[in-house]
């Protein structure tokens, strides 16, 4: 998600520009915590900035326990 982030904030830096930005996280039942975040963002006065993506909710050598919120050292 940084990757993201990092893309759009130099972007505004860069432009003085507008993006239009949402976040969605995403849940499965009764989760405390998202397994997806969906990101979407879009420059307004150009094209420079337009992505869609799915990004899952997970750490290398970590489990996560997404109905309690819970994470562990593998």
């Amino acid at each position: 998600m940084v990757k993201y982030e990092n893309e759009i904030a130099q972007y505004l830096r860069s432009t003085n520009n507008h993006v239009r930005y949402r976040v969605t996280p995403i849940f499965t039942n009764t989760d405390l915590v998202p397994y997806v975040i969906h990101l979407q963002a879009k420059s307004i006065e150009d094209k420079q900035i337009n992505f869609n993506v799915l990004i899952p909710n997970i750490q290398t050598g970590i489990t996560i326990d997404y109905s309690t919120g819970e994470a562990t050292k593998e």
